[in-house]
């Protein structure tokens, strides 16, 4: 089984352009007569970013329930100092 079929497609493509700077590095130097990591495409990745972002009535939801959160986790004395 190939190493890189078990990660997910961004760690893959991060993983895949490393190689690729290595080899290109390598042949800067001079170290390598050539550079073969040119020759391998870049992954294309699926933008997700969207995905990601959060609607503003969601933010206002997560610090109304951290908040809420960290107030059933205080002592009396910090709650006294809070007010």
């Amino acid at each position: 089984m190939n190493t890189l079929e078990r990660l997910a497609p961004a760690s893959r493509a991060r993983k895949i352009l490393s190689v690729k700077s290595r080899f290109e590095f390598g042949h800067r130097l001079g170290y390598l007569p050539f550079d073969v990591g040119r020759v391998v495409k870049r992954p294309k990745l699926k933008d997700t970013l969207a995905e990601r972002i959060l609607f503003e009535g969601d933010v206002h939801k997560l610090f109304v329930t951290v908040e809420q959160a960290s107030a059933r986790r205080r002592t009396p004395m910090q709650e006294q100092r809070a007010r």
